[in-house]
């Protein structure tokens, strides 16, 4: 019985009645997790694209879904047949990658965004690119104003935005994006990253920022991260806002920014996350509010941008020599934290030591000794216990052997080579 499906079926075309076949049957199929590749189907019939819809709308058992399209062409029918029959679908978990639609109708994209608010049981949303290239992933302004429409009414839980540039999108895109993650009454982790390290693949307008800071008290976000992001074309209010929005999030118990050295964030960022974390009412910056007390504007200032670079996080781990010993006891920046990453031991490994003894399991370990070190003999021991009257810790000294006449010849002869 097959119950993982890894489809990439863009290297060679399939015939119409090869979707029509898949629609027939897709009520008895037991398949839980399918990923679906396609480079190209634009030879198809229309009638092949809905019955590619409807496939994977009505498989009784599919919870985790794929659609990885590269450079491929889907028709409009399937996007409108998806949206129909979005209600019947049992899929939880959804990651769409490479989601070009330029060459496709605006209602494509509308439709698109219809099938993502009407699934049912859907809380686990990923957008991403192909790969490394931007262009794989472009979806019209009427997506994001879809999305929006009924935000308050979504079931995502966990949300990963991947590679989102909207530079060729009209600056309402983005600020329907903002809306649409701040209005979901569920969602509580977010992730927005860029697609990698060269911090090219990530652009959302000014408007963006705004609207995050404008509706960050109506999120029920507690776990964000932010990475790569640069805003180095954007205006010095965008750093502004997004500091805003940090503090202003009622919920947030945990923050993440990571950076790769090649993204920009202006000054403003940490001047009013300095002005606003020790009066910000999330749990997060709380924890820091005694710290921020006896701090003035610049040395809050500074703090924060240590703090915030390279990583934003509760979680960073501590050093191994640092691990027994109290948290104030140790007051070095998160880069050294970093840098000085803990080794964990397998337990049943000896330790060397001057000692000769494990220094995990305190036990003196099977075997001969490691040159140098004091190893306690273990008849002695259990004389002591027996109640012997030495105190001594090697007990009584043994007499060596005299060496007989031969034994000494030998020794003799050894020298001599």
């Amino acid at each position: 019985m097959i119950h993982d499906v890894d489809w990439g079926y863009g290297t060679k075309r399939l015939h119409d009645e090869f979707y029509h076949e898949l629609a027939r049957l897709a009520s008895s199929s037991k398949v839980q997790k399918l990923s679906l590749e396609d480079k190209n189907s634009e030879r198809n019939d229309p009638s092949a694209s809905r019955d590619l819809a409807t496939f994977l709308c009505l498989q009784p058992c599919l919870t985790d879904l794929t659609i990885n399209r590269f450079n491929g062409y889907i028709h409009d029918d399937f996007y409108h047949e998806l949206a129909r029959l979005a209600p019947s679908s049992k899929v939880a978990k959804l990651s769409v990658g490479g989601c070009n639609l330029e060459k496709n109708n605006r209602t494509a994209s509308r439709n698109l965004a219809k099938f993502l608010r009407l699934l049912p049981r859907l809380i686990d949303l990923s957008l991403e690119t192909s790969g490394n290239e931007y262009k794989h992933l472009y979806l019209h302004d009427d997506f994001y104003q879809e999305l929006v429409f009924r935000a308050s009414s979504s079931k995502i839980q966990k949300l990963s935005i991947e590679g989102c540039n909207l530079e060729r999108n009209n600056r309402t895109a983005s600020r329907d994006l903002a809306m649409f993650l701040c209005l979901q009454p569920r969602l509580t982790d977010l992730t927005i990253k860029d697609s990698d390290d060269e911090c090219k693949h990530l652009y959302l307008h000014d408007d963006f920022y705004h609207k995050l800071a404008h509706q960050a008290s109506s999120s029920k976000v507690e776990k964000l991260s932010v990475g790569g992001c640069n805003l180095e074309r954007n205006k010095l209010s965008a750093s502004h806002e997004l500091a805003k929005f940090l503090c202003l999030l009622p919920r947030l118990t945990d923050l993440s920014l990571k950076t790769s050295g090649n993204e920009h964030t202006h000054d403003d960022f940490y001047q009013e996350l300095a002005s606003r974390a020790s009066s910000s009412k999330n749990r997060f910056f709380n924890k820091k509010s005694e710290e921020f007390k006896h701090m003035d504007q610049r040395e809050k200032r500074e703090y924060i941008r240590r703090f915030v670079h390279p990583t934003l996080s509760e979680k960073t781990t501590r050093s191994t020599s640092r691990a027994c010993e109290p948290q104030s006891s140790y007051q070095g920046s998160v880069q050294q934290q970093i840098e000085y990453s803990s080794v964990d031991t397998p337990l049943d490994v000896d330790v060397p030591s001057t000692s000769g003894i494990n220094a995990q399991s305190g036990q003196i370990p099977d075997g001969p000794p490691a040159r140098g070190h004091f190893q306690p003999k273990r008849e002695n021991q259990t004389k002591r216990s027996s109640g012997s009257k030495d105190d001594n810790l090697d007990g009584t000294p043994r007499k060596r052997k005299k060496k007989t006449n031969h034994q000494t010849s030998l020794m003799a002869s050894k020298f001599k080579l």
